[in-house]
Order: structure tokens, then C-alpha cells, then sequence
């Protein structure tokens, strides 16, 4: 399997909805550990440094860890589901 699909198909099937994005952040780690010193911060965000050697250009690379979670919050006799967002980009009205 290709290393790409690999790591997208490994990163996609850890859970990481908004504030328990633990699993996605340790395959993160375990994928930037050759990469370079890495760290995580008091609000879960992972940090790598990797040391070049010029003194520029610096280059910052930034993703998210979590994904946009639902909860299921009633379920009718027709089957249609009425979801509730959890956190994430998307707002309930």
C-alpha cells in the first residue's frame, strides 16, 4: 500500500472529534518522531520542530487534529435522524 494512503487511511480511522483527539494526536506523533523534536502544549496541540540548516526561509506548517463530531439526538418512527453538532466549525441554529 502506498505510504500516503497508509497514513491517510491510519489518520482516518482514529476518532478525534473535538476535545478527545487523543488517538489522531498519537499517530501524529509516532509519524513526526523522525522528523524532529516534538512536543505537546497544555491545550493538546502537538508541536514538531525540524532544525534546517539556514538560517531562512522558516516555514510553519498547521493542520487540525479533530474532526467534526455529531450526536444523534432523537431518531423518528420514519427513520430520519435529528443530529446536534459537537463542537467543530459547523453551529447549531
Amino acid at each position: 500500500m502506498d505510504a500516503t494512503i497508509k497514513l491517510l487511511k491510519e489518520l482516518t480511522e482514529d476518532h478525534g472529534v473535538p476535545g478527545y483527539e487523543a488517538p489522531v494526536r498519537a499517530v501524529l506523533r509516532k509519524r513526526l518522531k523522525p522528523l524532529g523534536k516534538s512536543f505537546e502544549d497544555r491545550l493538546g496541540n502537538l508541536v514538531c520542530e525540524k532544525q534546517g540548516s539556514a538560517e531562512s526561509p522558516r516555514v510553519m506548517l498547521a493542520g487540525h487534529m479533530d474532526e467534526i463530531g455529531f450526536i444523534v439526538k432523537r431518531i423518528t418512527k420514519e427513520g430520519f435522524l435529528f443530529l446536534t453538532f459537537i463542537e467543530g466549525i459547523m453551529t447549531t441554529p
